[in-house]
C-alpha cells in the first residue's frame, strides 16, 4: 500500500502534470473530500439545531488544501453562503491558493 501515492504521482507525471502540482493533487483531493463531508455534517447539525462545527475548522480545512471541496460543498448544501464574513475569509483562502500556483508556475518553476 505505501506505493500507492508514488504510483499516483507517476501516473499524473505521465499525463504531463508537473510534479509539484501532482503532489498537491495527491493531497488536495482527499482533503477536499473530507471537507465536503464536514460541511455536510455541519449542515445536518444546523438543520437539527445540534452542536456545530467551528468556522475555524471549516476555514482550516480550506487552508490545508480543501478549498475545492469548500466551494463545492457550499454550493451543493447551500451552507455558509449568506454569511459575508465567512465568504470573505473563504474567498481569501481560495485566492491565496490560486495566487500561490500562479506565482509558482510563472516565476519559481522556471528557475528550478
Amino acid at each position: 500500500m505505501p506505493e500507492l501515492p508514488f504510483e499516483i504521482l507517476l501516473s499524473l507525471r505521465i499525463w504531463g502534470i508537473p510534479e509539484p502540482l501532482a503532489i498537491y493533487l495527491i493531497w488536495a483531493i482527499p482533503i477536499s473530500l473530507t471537507t465536503v463531508i464536514v460541511y455536510w455534517w455541519d449542515k445536518r447539525q444546523a438543520t437539527k439545531e445540534n452542536s456545530r462545527v467551528k468556522e475555524t475548522t471549516l476555514h482550516g480545512l480550506a487552508l490545508l488544501g480543501g478549498w475545492p471541496g469548500t466551494i463545492f460543498a457550499q454550493r451543493k448544501f447551500r451552507h455558509k453562503t449568506r454569511k459575508v464574513t465567512f465568504q470573505i475569509m473563504t474567498w481569501s483562502i481560495v485566492l491565496a491558493h490560486i495566487g500561490f500556483w500562479v506565482i509558482w508556475f510563472t516565476w519559481v518553476h522556471d528557475r528550478i
